[in-house]
């Protein structure tokens, strides 16, 4: 699969900081965070509506939340 589609999932992915370069580089791809902590994937997500990312949802929930839902991932 190329970087340019991918579909990428990181868990305990903090406020995204690993996943915005990421998604800010390769706009086609599909990516996704999760982790328990709301404050940070809020502040998080505050930076991805500011860069108007349509790329990159992340998600405050547990990891055993984690369902099929969320697709199949590279």
């Amino acid at each position: 699969m190329p970087l340019e589609n991918a579909r990428v999932l990181e868990m305990g992915c903090a406020g995204g900081g690993n996943l915005l370069p990421f998604a800010v580089t390769y706009p086609n791809a599909h990516v996704v965070g999760v982790d328990l902590s709301s404050n940070q994937v809020e502040q998080g997500q505050q930076i991805v509506r500011a860069l108007g990312l349509k790329n990159l949802q992340l998600h405050a929930m547990s990891l055993t939340g984690i369902t099929t839902e969320f697709g199949q991932f590279d």
